[in-house]
């Protein structure tokens, strides 16, 4: 379940589009393969040096919902979300919580390798749109669209990866799975939690830890 959720480190070979200049697409490319690349060696200081604010503030949100959020609370977020933030609840101590940032969790998670490298996968990007000033292009599997967008955002100078742009689609597929489960989503989540944490934590699952 963690790599499905912590899919954001895929390694993704582009393909240019005539609908984006050549060296905008060159841009684009260098950046995100540094990005890429940082991931695979797990270095998460560097990796988030690529990723947008976007990105750091959905981050920072997780952090504090870890820390002080109630069960409503997190309900309330979208369906991968809450897994993140509960795998970001246990998995990591108040004190370290306390003293990070949106960047430090994020490079926390790297670091900690909550994605191994056997989960990475290489695909392609169809053709590269630009469109008020960002980027989205198809993430193609086998060749075949499957619907899913990867989006990248010119912030200081450079082009960054927006992964909370994932978001609504992997939540999709996890919805589609609790409902080939036959289980509500409070218990696809709490079964998750389960195989992630590998043990049952009941209803301290939910608590806040401050």
């Amino acid at each position: 379940m963690n790599k499905i959720i912590h899919g954001v480190v895929i390694v993704f070979l582009f393909v240019a589009s005539a609908q984006a200049k050549d060296s905008e697409v060159s841009a684009i490319k260098d950046s995100f393969n540094r990005y890429s690349q940082a991931v695979m060696a797990y270095n998460g200081t560097e990796a988030a040096k690529y990723i947008s604010q976007n990105t750091l503030a959905t981050y920072d949100r997780y952090r504090r919902l870890a820390l002080s959020g109630s069960k409503e609370q997190i309900r309330k977020e979208p369906l991968s979300d809450q897994i993140n933030i509960l795998s970001v609840r246990h998995k990591i101590s108040q004190k370290e919580l306390q003293a990070m940032n949106g960047a430090g969790l994020f490079a926390y998670i790297i670091d900690h390798q909550w994605t191994k490298k056997g989960a990475v996968q290489v695909q392609s990007l169809g053709k590269i749109k630009m469109e008020d000033g960002k980027v989205m292009a198809p993430i193609l599997v086998e060749g075949k669209d499957y619907g899913l967008r990867m989006t990248f955002l010119n912030e200081d100078g450079g082009w960054k990866v927006d992964l909370p742009a994932l978001t609504e689609i992997a939540t999709q597929g996890l919805k589609w799975a609790a409902w080939k489960q036959g289980v509500s989503e409070e218990q696809f989540v709490e079964a998750a939690m389960v195989k992630i944490l590998e043990k049952n934590l009941g209803d301290g699952l939910w608590k806040p830890v401050m």
